[in-house]
């Protein structure tokens, strides 16, 4: 059982968190308001961070190839479009595997540039793809994400329960429910300022938050792997840039696959450029 309490550490805690957000906010608004190179940049900066803090948790010596090809994936779908943004990616990914000088860490080394780079790249394409507004599903799906982390955050240290699972002792599964029930609600509140069909998105609240909290236990299960507490220390109260944006890059990637595989839930959700 997790307590719900409100210790000094936890206050410190969310000071540290408020702290970051002063930061990562407004750059995260830049990169969504311009788009075209300006987001290519901010995703490919985001990207190579990401890359960083892998080569750290994974304690690889190809810390240059990595970060160098991290950033590939965003210019050429710049360049050249959402598909071979996506080509790109995958041919990063094979050689930064290759080029490892182990053997057995060659997977791990393809996997997490493919990883890193994958979800800079997917909010780009999500950003830039002319098929809706993109300056609309971007911001609206941060502020999204952005409601589900705060919403599980404050829900699970207010409330306390069991713990989610061994692999997060921190996250409760009344947090998790409450990032989902928040976010639902955002999504309702979405449609009555932008329109579309209100289930929609209130199923699309929901369905992103569950993308987004997925997203961040996936990294925690890699973390504990690797044997290490957070992807690095370049964010106060979040750990690392990774920390920060593994929920965000698994929500924009299965939005950018929905929407692309359905295009009617473009027109339901009244985001059409």
């Amino acid at each position: 059982m997790t307590g719900a309490t409100w210790t000094k550490a936890r206050r410190k805690e969310l000071a540290l968190r408020f702290l970051s957000a002063a930061f990562l906010i407004p750059f995260a608004l830049i990169v969504v308001w311009y788009g075209g190179a300006v987001s290519a940049a901010g995703c490919a900066f985001v990207g190579a961070i990401m890359a960083y803090e892998w080569v750290r948790m994974t304690n690889s010596p190809s810390m240059k190839i990595l970060v160098s090809l991290a950033i590939v994936p965003s210019f050429v779908a710049l360049f050249a479009g959402t598909l071979a943004g996506g080509g790109a990616l995958i041919i990063c990914a094979i050689l930064a595997g290759v080029t490892h000088p182990l053997a057995s860490e060659r997977f791990k080394s393809g996997f997490g540039l493919f990883y890193t780079a994958g979800m800079a790249l997917a909010v780009y394409a999500l950003r830039v793809e002319s098929q809706w507004d993109g300056w609309l599903a971007t911001l609206i799906l941060m502020i999204i994400v952005w409601v589900s982390d705060s919403g599980a955050f404050f829900t699970g240290r207010t409330l306390g329960g069991p713990a989610l699972t061994r692999i997060s002792p921190s996250k409760t599964w009344s947090g998790a429910f409450g990032g989902i029930i928040f976010s639902v609600l955002a999504g309702f509140l979405v449609a009555h300022f932008v329109g579309g069909n209100g289930v929609y998105w209130g199923v699309a609240g929901g369905v992103i938050s569950f993308a987004a909290q997925s997203g961040d236990m996936f990294e925690s299960l890699m973390k504990r792997r690797l044997g290490v507490k957070d992807a690095s220390s370049l964010l106060p109260g979040h750990g690392g840039v990774m920390d920060r944006i593994d929920g965000l890059g698994a929500a924009a990637a299965l939005a950018l696959a929905v929407l692309l595989a359905f295009p009617s839930i473009v027109h339901a959700l009244g985001i059409v450029r």
